[in-house]
């Protein structure tokens, strides 16, 4: 048996649900493994006060009463684009201060400027840029799937494999639509200028490539570089599905993270490569300081 997740569409309870895909030996408690978990890891970033929910964090809750721990491999990751700058800013201007405004909802008026250090935010150029995707994506979701498969790995005495998805999808192949939330599309506006493709992979871009299914949908212009990466993505699952472990015969090698002082992430594109990045451990290990050890 093995866990794999990945995080589809992150909206619950009104304000932050997430559906997950998760495989599981009993796939029929699916829903109640990742109720419990994005409880746990997402309520710390957006209730700060008024909710104990997240303390009851139990991966692998295998019946009601039974509390113990799924001892399994776990596969986890998100995309490098998973969420703007403009979540943050709430409609104003793209400047440090409104970033800094829009984000002491979140993590506090006194942890701020620290934080901004940490995320490499220091001029307004940065808020549009890589520093700023990485704080909201952050706040949407990363920090939380990075927290699941933290916690996994310090307890749960088995592999945890972490990817980052960094591929952008190509250009539409249907001319008069524009991209929407979570991979759907929606009628361009009239007169509007093109959309500026993206940079990195948005919200659930990888999704197609990861299950292996680029040819269903047309609405994209899939180009051979798509179906290599999907290649890629899908073996790594099939063979994780199988064995618990998603390295392979002609795949990069894959290192789980357990026993690093800082975790290899996959980085999943053009050229997959393993990457360690002790900058963003750092950030995450600050976040963890606010809403875990107090």
């Amino acid at each position: 048996m093995c866990l794999l997740l990945f995080v589809a569409l992150p909206h619950v309870l009104g304000v932050n649900q997430a559906v997950c895909v998760v495989e599981l030996q009993h796939p029929g408690l699916a829903h109640l493994v990742v109720l419990k978990v994005f409880l746990a890891l997402w309520a710390p970033l957006h209730l700060r006060e008024g909710t104990h929910a997240w303390q009851h964090l139990i991966l692998g809750q295998r019946r009601t009463g039974d509390e113990s721990q799924w001892e399994e491999p776990l596969l986890i990751g998100g995309n490098n684009l998973e969420m703007n700058s403009g979540a943050v800013l709430m409609g104003k201007k793209p400047t440090v201060e409104n970033l800094k405004a829009g984000a002491k909802a979140t993590f506090g008026e006194e942890n701020i400027d620290e934080l901004f250090r940490l995320y490499g935010i220091n001029s307004d150029k940065d808020v549009l840029e890589q520093p700023g995707v990485n704080l909201a994506s952050d706040i949407f979701l990363d920090y939380s799937t990075w927290k699941w498969g933290n916690m996994h790995k310090l307890t749960g005495g088995q592999p945890v494999y972490r990817y980052r998805y960094c591929h952008p999808r190509p250009a539409m192949a249907i001319k008069g639509k524009v991209a929407a939330l979570a991979g759907g599309v929606v009628d361009a506006k009239e007169g509007a200028a093109p959309a500026p493709r993206d940079k990195g992979a948005v919200h659930s871009a990888d999704i197609e490539y990861a299950m292996g299914t680029l040819p269903t949908n047309r609405i994209f212009d899939w180009q051979p570089e798509d179906y290599m990466i999907s290649d890629i993505f899908s073996q790594y699952y099939v063979n994780f599905v199988k064995t618990g472990n998603p390295n392979g015969l002609g795949l990069p090698e894959w290192p789980s993270t357990n026993g690093k002082a800082v975790a290899p992430v996959l980085q999943i594109d053009v050229n997959t490569v393993v990457k360690s990045d002790a900058q963003m451990e750092k950030r995450y290990d600050f976040i963890d300081q606010m809403f875990w050890k107090k």
